[in-house]
Protein backbone atom coordinates (compact mmCIF):
# COMPACT_ATOMS: atom_id res chain seq x y z
CA UNK A 1 0.00 0.00 0.00
CA UNK A 2 1.20 3.45 -0.66
CA UNK A 3 1.39 5.71 1.83
CA UNK A 4 -0.53 8.75 1.97
CA UNK A 5 1.60 11.86 1.14
CA UNK A 6 0.16 15.25 2.15
CA UNK A 7 2.05 17.25 -0.41
CA UNK A 8 1.38 14.83 -3.12
CA UNK A 9 -2.65 15.47 -1.73
CA UNK A 10 -2.32 19.15 -1.48
CA UNK A 11 -0.88 19.43 -5.42
CA UNK A 12 -3.56 17.34 -7.03
CA UNK A 13 -6.14 19.28 -5.16
CA UNK A 14 -4.93 22.39 -6.17
CA UNK A 15 -4.14 21.08 -9.77
CA UNK A 16 -7.86 20.08 -9.89
CA UNK A 17 -8.83 23.69 -8.60
CA UNK A 18 -6.85 25.09 -11.03
CA UNK A 19 -7.29 23.43 -13.68
CA UNK A 20 -11.55 23.49 -12.86
CA UNK A 21 -11.43 27.54 -12.51
CA UNK A 22 -9.58 27.68 -15.90
CA UNK A 23 -12.12 25.80 -17.33
CA UNK A 24 -14.59 28.00 -15.94
CA UNK A 25 -12.75 31.02 -16.66
CA UNK A 26 -13.18 29.72 -20.35
CA UNK A 27 -16.44 29.64 -20.13
CA UNK A 28 -17.29 32.64 -18.61
CA UNK A 29 -15.74 34.67 -21.12
CA UNK A 30 -17.14 32.72 -24.29
CA UNK A 31 -20.16 33.45 -22.82
CA UNK A 32 -19.87 37.32 -22.25
CA UNK A 33 -18.38 37.22 -26.14
CA UNK A 34 -21.61 36.46 -27.64
CA UNK A 35 -24.23 38.75 -28.54
CA UNK A 36 -27.82 36.94 -26.83
CA UNK A 37 -29.65 35.67 -29.65
CA UNK A 38 -26.24 34.35 -31.82
CA UNK A 39 -25.70 32.40 -28.68
CA UNK A 40 -29.09 31.35 -28.10
CA UNK A 41 -29.37 30.26 -32.31
CA UNK A 42 -25.63 28.50 -32.11
CA UNK A 43 -26.37 26.53 -28.55
CA UNK A 44 -29.65 25.60 -30.32
CA UNK A 45 -28.20 24.09 -33.84
CA UNK A 46 -25.59 22.24 -31.63
CA UNK A 47 -27.72 20.57 -29.50
CA UNK A 48 -29.39 19.82 -32.41
CA UNK A 49 -27.20 17.76 -34.50
CA UNK A 50 -25.70 16.14 -31.23
CA UNK A 51 -29.16 14.98 -30.81
CA UNK A 52 -29.58 14.08 -34.75
CA UNK A 53 -26.45 11.81 -34.25
CA UNK A 54 -27.39 10.52 -30.93
CA UNK A 55 -30.96 10.90 -29.52
CA UNK A 56 -29.29 9.96 -26.18
CA UNK A 57 -26.54 12.22 -25.94
CA UNK A 58 -25.52 12.85 -22.23
CA UNK A 59 -24.25 16.36 -22.79
CA UNK A 60 -26.66 17.45 -25.41
CA UNK A 61 -29.38 15.96 -22.79
CA UNK A 62 -27.73 17.95 -20.12
CA UNK A 63 -27.90 21.23 -21.31
CA UNK A 64 -31.11 21.90 -23.30
CA UNK A 65 -33.19 22.26 -20.89
CA UNK A 66 -31.27 25.26 -19.02
CA UNK A 67 -30.39 27.12 -22.71
CA UNK A 68 -32.49 29.44 -22.67
CA UNK A 69 -31.96 31.04 -19.13
CA UNK A 70 -28.67 30.77 -19.51
CA UNK A 71 -29.00 33.31 -23.07
CA UNK A 72 -31.90 35.73 -20.92
CA UNK A 73 -29.77 36.10 -18.04
CA UNK A 74 -26.47 35.34 -19.65
CA UNK A 75 -24.07 38.32 -18.34
CA UNK A 76 -25.37 37.70 -15.13
CA UNK A 77 -24.51 34.32 -15.40
CA UNK A 78 -21.46 34.55 -17.38
CA UNK A 79 -19.73 37.36 -14.68
CA UNK A 80 -20.61 35.05 -11.84
CA UNK A 81 -18.94 32.32 -13.27
CA UNK A 82 -15.86 34.43 -13.74
CA UNK A 83 -15.84 35.76 -10.15
CA UNK A 84 -16.16 32.52 -8.96
CA UNK A 85 -13.38 30.55 -10.81
CA UNK A 86 -10.88 33.77 -10.57
CA UNK A 87 -11.01 32.99 -7.18
CA UNK A 88 -10.61 29.85 -7.28
CA UNK A 89 -7.57 30.18 -9.52
CA UNK A 90 -6.40 32.05 -7.45
CA UNK A 91 -6.54 29.67 -4.11
CA UNK A 92 -5.36 26.74 -6.10
CA UNK A 93 -2.31 28.47 -6.56
CA UNK A 94 -2.02 29.60 -2.89
CA UNK A 95 -2.55 25.88 -2.02
CA UNK A 96 -0.24 24.50 -4.22
CA UNK A 97 2.39 26.83 -2.83
CA UNK A 98 1.06 25.43 0.46
CA UNK A 99 -0.07 29.18 1.85
CA UNK A 100 -2.69 28.56 4.64
CA UNK A 101 -4.61 31.49 2.68
CA UNK A 102 -5.59 29.00 -0.12
CA UNK A 103 -6.58 26.55 1.94
CA UNK A 104 -9.37 28.57 3.50
CA UNK A 105 -10.59 29.97 0.28
CA UNK A 106 -10.83 26.74 -1.27
CA UNK A 107 -12.26 24.91 1.70
CA UNK A 108 -14.69 27.97 2.22
CA UNK A 109 -16.12 27.70 -1.60
CA UNK A 110 -16.43 24.27 -1.24
CA UNK A 111 -18.46 24.82 1.51
CA UNK A 112 -20.44 27.85 0.12
CA UNK A 113 -21.03 26.02 -3.31
CA UNK A 114 -21.61 22.47 -1.78
CA UNK A 115 -25.52 23.32 -0.99
CA UNK A 116 -26.07 23.71 -4.63
CA UNK A 117 -24.52 20.68 -5.67
CA UNK A 118 -26.31 18.65 -3.05
CA UNK A 119 -29.30 20.39 -4.01
CA UNK A 120 -28.86 19.91 -7.82
CA UNK A 121 -28.37 15.97 -6.91
CA UNK A 122 -31.49 15.81 -5.23
CA UNK A 123 -33.24 17.34 -7.60
CA UNK A 124 -31.89 15.85 -10.92
CA UNK A 125 -29.86 13.28 -9.88
CA UNK A 126 -27.24 12.34 -12.19
CA UNK A 127 -24.17 10.49 -12.14
CA UNK A 128 -21.67 13.33 -13.40
CA UNK A 129 -22.87 15.67 -10.36
CA UNK A 130 -23.05 12.29 -7.89
CA UNK A 131 -19.60 12.01 -9.10
CA UNK A 132 -18.92 15.75 -8.45
CA UNK A 133 -20.63 15.69 -4.83
CA UNK A 134 -18.21 12.75 -3.77
CA UNK A 135 -14.90 14.46 -5.34
CA UNK A 136 -15.64 17.62 -3.15
CA UNK A 137 -16.27 15.76 0.10
CA UNK A 138 -13.40 13.76 -0.49
CA UNK A 139 -11.66 17.03 -0.66
CA UNK A 140 -13.02 18.72 2.05
CA UNK A 141 -12.32 15.50 4.26
CA UNK A 142 -8.56 15.89 2.73
CA UNK A 143 -8.25 18.99 3.60
CA UNK A 144 -9.52 18.99 7.00
CA UNK A 145 -8.23 15.73 8.30
CA UNK A 146 -4.41 16.64 7.33
CA UNK A 147 -5.21 20.57 7.62
CA UNK A 148 -1.74 20.82 9.50
CA UNK A 149 0.49 18.56 6.97
CA UNK A 150 -1.26 20.33 3.61
CA UNK A 151 -0.45 24.08 4.82
CA UNK A 152 3.10 24.29 4.94
CA UNK A 153 3.27 28.10 5.44
CA UNK A 154 1.17 30.71 6.77
CA UNK A 155 0.29 34.14 5.33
Amino acid sequence: MVPFSPRLARIAIASYRIVGSSIGLLIGFTVLSFPSGSLQRSADALVARELAEDPNDFLALLIQPHLASISHDKTLVAVILVVISAIELIAGIGLARGKAWGFYVILGMLAFLFPVDAYQLLKHPTAVLGCLVAIHLLIVTILIRYHRSIVTSSV
